[in-house]
């Protein structure tokens, strides 16, 4: 079993020279692990194309096709499907965003585990890159609750990433337009988000010490202010945040 899990083109073609041909292209179906290439997704099917063989043997054995089943169920894993409606929706939102006079939205989207809700926002991915906006996610995890905001940590440090990776210019035009609207303020955030540093330098001071209430009304008020420097509608931000039903509180209170 394990040396057929291990199956390429070669064996494949010494598989063929030994066996039927449909029942040697049946077998590498089967034990083929790429996702797009995966044909039977059902038992049934298995047993309904093997009936097939026994009963039309000489026309089906001796076919040598390339073709894919015309089973009605044989879906590309990768692709959506029945949810053109749910991606224009998203487009709409994102569309929005990106007129001049575009405001924030928050797009919920529910649905049961496994019902595709992630691979849903995904889709919004390419065509965001692609019209020079940013498309950055993070995980919220059951496990996680008492690591206050690292989900949305993560998401940012992968922005910081995608930010510091542009060309001089564009890097220093960055820089120059967050330290014009948060100010010396920026260093409460380098403390929460380090990757910030490779794009306004290290923190020239540290942030002052204050109490708990007033250090999250100050996170707040500096983390609105940096995500006004870096999301306009020339190049807005979606921030795909997932699992949001484990959210901390901090994290959502953020959010709001």
């Amino acid at each position: 079993a394990n040396d057929i899990h291990r199956f390429h083109p070669d064996r494949y073609a010494l598989l063929r020279t030994r066996v039927p041909w449909c029942l040697s292209t049946m077998i590498y179906n089967l034990v083929e692990m790429k996702g797009q290439n995966r044909y039977y997704h059902f038992i049934t099917e298995v047993t309904q194309e093997l009936q097939m063989m026994l009963t039309t043997h000489r026309s089906l054995l001796l076919v040598k096709s390339n073709q894919k089943s015309n089973n009605p169920f044989h879906f590309q894993a990768k692709k959506l499907y029945g949810r053109a409606g749910h991606v224009r929706m998203l487009m709409d939102a994102y569309r929005r965003v990106g007129q001049p006079t575009g405001l924030c939205e928050m797009v919920v989207v529910s649905g049961y585990s496994g019902a595709g809700k992630s691979a849903l926002v995904q889709q919004l991915k390419a065509p965001v890159i692609e019209n020079g906006g940013h498309f950055v996610c993070g995980k919220f995890d059951q496990q996680q609750q008492m690591e206050p905001l690292s989900a949305i940590v993560a998401a940012f440090s992968n922005l910081c990433d995608m930010l510091a990776s542009k060309d001089a210019n564009e890097l220093k035009q960055t820089r120059a337009v967050i330290e014009e609207v948060v100010g010396s303020e920026i260093s409460v955030l380098v403390s929460l988000i380090p990757t910030l540093s490779q794009i306004i330098g290290s923190a020239k001071s540290q942030p002052v010490e204050v109490g708990c209430i007033e250090a999250l009304n100050r996170l707040k008020y500096i983390f609105r202010l940096f995500v006004r420097s870096i999301a306009t509608p020339a190049r807005p931000l979606v921030l795909f945040m997932d699992d949001l039903q484990w959210a901390d509180s901090v994290s959502l209170d953020l959010i709001e």
